[in-house]
């Protein structure tokens, strides 16, 4: 939630670690932030149907704990901006951290309106065929990659195998 928070954008499989023993997700790969795009991307939340399918009936759960780190969010958007403009300040510009932000978290709704925002958007996720197709791409993409392996020649030289 922080991730969509902040704008961090190009989620896919291979930026997101996932613990299997209680579905806690780890972000690396941090080069697109506050709505910067790939130009091939995920849909903001970047929740694959694969990661949907491994959660099952617990999904449920991941909804709720979301929405409640997304609630904490709200709650504690000065600090969260204050930090982020900090770590971003020779990167963007103050107001732009800010701005981001408050729209990211909907400051301006109740916090009933933005859980049940939230909520709609998480369970929506899953289904994003924005998410799928980067996702296939992005496969093909590795497939190709690991098929065109380098060896060298007698010379020490790289070259393309098949």
């Amino acid at each position: 939630i922080s991730c969509f928070v902040c704008g961090v954008r190009d989620r896919h499989f291979d930026n997101q670690m996932i613990r299997r023993q209680d579905y806690r997700l780890f972000h690396i790969d941090f080069n697109f932030i506050f709505g910067e795009k790939a130009s091939l991307d995920a849909s903001e939340l970047g929740i694959t149907k694969t990661l949907y399918n491994i959660m099952g009936d617990k999904y449920k759960v991941f909804v709720q704990l979301a929405c409640d780190a997304y609630q904490v969010l709200r709650t504690y958007h000065k600090e969260l901006i204050e930090c982020m403009q900090t770590a971003f300040k020779f990167l963007y510009a103050r107001d732009t951290v800010e701005d981001f932000i408050r729209k990211k978290l909907r400051l301006a709704m109740s916090n009933e309106d933005a859980k049940h925002w939230m909520t709609k958007k998480l369970v929506r996720a899953p289904q994003s065929t924005q998410t799928a197709l980067k996702n296939t791409i992005h496969n093909l993409a590795l497939s190709m990659q690991s098929s065109n392996s380098f060896s060298q020649d007698a010379d020490g030289e790289d070259v393309l195998s098949d």
